[in-house]
């Protein structure tokens, strides 16, 4: 069985998370923005007492393209991008 090493969470991570929760952003593109798994921002999250704003599944719902679109998908990946880049995260 592989261990996994355990990530230790900087001051500087726990700040970027809150700015990633307050633009409004799941749990998984969080995780995803910050290199680590979905479990860990969750975790982080739940230890830090924060929660995301409610309903930002239905805010995507209603954001006028099918969610499995082509131009959603599209629209997703250059959002994507250009948070990647105001974070100053280099692109994967």
């Amino acid at each position: 069985m592989l261990w996994r090493e355990i990530h230790k969470w900087t001051p500087a991570e726990d700040e970027r998370l809150r700015l990633c929760i307050a633009d409004g952003l799941s749990r998984s593109q969080i995780a995803e923005r910050m290199g680590l798994s979905t479990g860990a921002v969750c975790g982080r999250i739940f230890r830090l007492g924060l929660q995301l704003p409610p309903g930002i599944a239905k805010m995507r719902q209603f954001s006028g393209l099918r969610l499995g679109s082509p131009a959603a998908s599209a629209k997703r990946r250059a959002a994507t991008a250009l948070r990647r880049v105001e974070l100053g995260l280099t692109p994967s």
